[in-house]
């Protein structure tokens, strides 16, 4: 017959006995029957419900983790890009620092925008331990701390 129903005995009749009556009859208890079914198809039910949630779990869980690694996939290539734009104005920086500080300009502006030249003889002091100023002298600057 049907493997999936229990067995509660054998068939009998309310009626057994009587005129018209059914060999095919219930089980003396008709809730505890409902009670078993309930409790199997409950267990089942269960059962399924958990197998369910742990399968929805781990492919909730998949996603998230392949939208991580896209995530964080993006995020590298945009950090890739703003070093390599960074290292770039770096290279650059560095060539208009080399050619800021090149003597040849220097001097260039100095002539120009300053009027400055090479010093004459009258301007070139020779010092001395005498003639320093008081300022300058070696016990000074340890004075003044």
């Amino acid at each position: 017959m049907n493997d999936f129903l229990p067995s509660f005995g054998p068939a009998v009749s309310r009626d057994a006995g009587q005129p018209g009556a059914s060999f095919v009859g219930r089980a003396s208890d008709p809730s505890q029957i409902r009670r078993h079914i309930d409790r199997r198809g409950l267990v089942r039910f269960l059962a399924l419900a958990a197998a369910c949630a742990v399968v929805a779990a781990a492919a909730l869980f998949q996603i998230w983790v392949r939208t991580q690694v896209t995530h964080e996939a993006y995020r590298l290539t945009r950090l890739t890009n703003e070093s390599r734009a960074l290292e770039s104005q770096r290279r650059t920086l560095e060539g208009e620092l080399a050619r800021l500080k090149s003597p040849p300009r220097i001097e260039s502006l100095a002539r120009e925008k300053l009027g400055m030249g090479p010093a004459k003889a009258e301007q070139i002091l020779i010092l001395t331990e005498d003639t320093r100023p008081a300022k300058w002298q070696r016990g000074a600057a340890v004075a003044r701390r």
